[in-house]
């Protein structure tokens, strides 16, 4: 909910479209004019600038208003933890399409006091047009819901963040949104941890595992780089109760010979210069030889680029390309253009 606050402290809810389910992008207030600016990004709607002239008024697009080429359902649902807690998800999908069962790919992040929310992206917009659902995960160790919900997902709590993101994945297939062998996972940086512990968790509730720029062996992460700065986040391995915490969850460490992992594509950054390449390195090499599933473990890594800034386009691009050439081959999506970008190639 976003409000605009009067100076006597009278408040009035601005109305964002899809009831707020979205992601705003900065905002700028001219207390002379009485006018404020925001930017706004949901699954459908990319990047734009709004204006909004008085506290009743209504947003105003300023630029370019679409119309937008891919036409969405986006919805927010809740999901109870296996402690009581109720973790946001947000999810999109084709309009006037069946919700399920279909192949799902979910996102999470959980750290950091980070929000991970709905924003456009073309390969999100491609997926759901071609017959997708894809599902954001509000997870403890972010900032949803103020400062309580980043602690309890950081430190000795930080598992809660992985049972938050089993929960919504054991959600989905229950709804009947789809089915284990139709859904897969992604996460970066933090997001990487993430989908990695999930992947040694729980291989059986998924199919396909995106662990992009990850840390990955966190009995040692703080030895290299930068990543000595985050143990107010993760915990201290030099510090013995805290490095139970660590190893208890550790993904590197619970690789288990012989168990069937889903497909999964490692990606990381020959100059990454804040998670250290070798976690991506050799838990690739791990996972290769202990899965029993048949499925492929692949190793991504960018020659000349960071840990995500300031790669070129053309990196942006192949790497983007990969990422969902993956996704669809193993969740068996056709990549399907949308009709006003037919009707323009035409």
């Amino acid at each position: 909910m976003l409000q605009w606050t009067s100076a006597e402290g009278e408040g009035h809810d601005i109305d964002l479209p899809h009831q707020g389910i979205g992601t705003v992008m900065g905002m700028a207030i001219d207390t002379n004019r009485q006018e404020a600016w925001l930017g706004w990004t949901s699954f459908d709607h990319p990047p734009q600038l709004f204006r909004m002239r008085s506290p009743l008024g209504p947003l105003e697009s300023w630029g370019v208003d679409g119309p937008w080429r891919f036409e969405m359902d986006v919805w927010a649902e809740e999901v109870e933890g296996p402690d009581g807690v109720f973790i946001p998800i947000y999810l999109a999908k084709k309009r006037a399409q069946s919700t399920g069962p279909v192949p799902t790919i979910v996102g999470g992040y959980g750290g950091f006091n980070i929000a991970y929310t709905p924003v456009y992206s073309p390969g999100i917009a491609l997926w759901v047009e071609s017959g997708g659902l894809y599902v954001v995960a509000g997870l403890r160790g972010g900032s949803e819901r103020g400062e309580a919900w980043h602690q309890a997902g950081m430190r000795e709590r930080k598992q809660s963040v992985f049972d938050d993101m089993t929960a919504v994945l054991r959600y989905l297939i229950q709804r009947g949104y789809t089915t284990a062998s139709m859904l897969g996972i992604t996460g970066r940086s933090n997001g990487g941890l993430l989908t990695g512990a999930l992947v040694t968790q729980h291989p059986e509730l998924m199919r396909s595992a995106i662990i992009g720029v990850p840390l990955l062996d966190m009995v040692r992460f703080d030895q290299f780089l930068v990543a000595a700065l985050w143990k107010d986040e993760y915990g201290d391995p030099a510090v013995y109760q805290q490095w139970q915490w660590l190893y208890r969850y550790s993904p590197y460490h619970h690789v288990v010979p012989y168990t069937k992992y889903p497909a999964v594509l490692l990606f990381t950054s020959a100059h990454d210069n804040r998670v250290a390449p070798l976690h991506a390195r050799k838990m690739a090499a791990r996972l290769q030889d202990a899965t029993g599933s048949g499925y492929p473990i692949y190793l991504r890594i960018e020659p000349e680029a960071g840990h995500g800034v300031g790669k070129t386009r053309e990196q942006a691009l192949e790497e983007e390309s990969d990422i969902w050439t993956f996704q669809c081959r193993q969740l068996g999506v056709t990549p399907t253009m949308g009709e006003k970008e037919r009707e323009s190639k035409a």
